[in-house]
């Protein structure tokens, strides 16, 4: 054997990255790519942007540059989600508008008090006065 047969040929190691994809056909796939072959950006069907990690099923939405939920279930189970919110804040809109008008109540009854004391205020004493009554002089 040679010299030259002995030596191994070591391979360039690259850097790598994460790009995701995102079709109709396929909603995502992750594949590690060569970190400068990224630079290229978000060129359908391949983008850098990571999905959220609470997505089930993700898929991209190349409009709007986002991942959305694309599994149906999930989507169920959010709306379920929303449905209760929704009601939750309906139950505290009504709330809210009870208490406003229990406060509009308490100002017309304040303003009514206010608007007697003051009208009493205006009116002339029953009481007179010695000088009135054409006392000393």
């Amino acid at each position: 054997m040679t010299e030259e047969t002995n030596e191994q040929v070591q391979p360039v190691q690259e850097e790598m990255t994460t790009i995701y994809a995102s079709t109709n056909a396929v909603p995502f796939a992750a594949m590690l790519i060569p970190k400068k072959w990224a630079a290229i950006g978000n060129i359908y069907p391949m983008t850098t942007i990571k999905p959220d990690s609470s997505l089930k099923s993700p898929k991209m939405d190349w409009n709007e540059m986002k991942w959305f939920e694309n599994d149906t279930a999930q989507k169920g189970i959010d709306m379920e989600n929303l449905k209760q919110e929704v009601a939750t804040l309906k139950n505290k809109d009504q709330e809210s508008d009870t208490k406003i008008d229990q406060l509009l109540q308490l100002s017309v009854k304040t303003n009514k008090v206010l608007g007697q004391l003051l009208t009493d205020k205006n009116k002339p004493s029953t009481t007179t006065s010695t000088e009135d009554k054409g006392g000393a002089q």
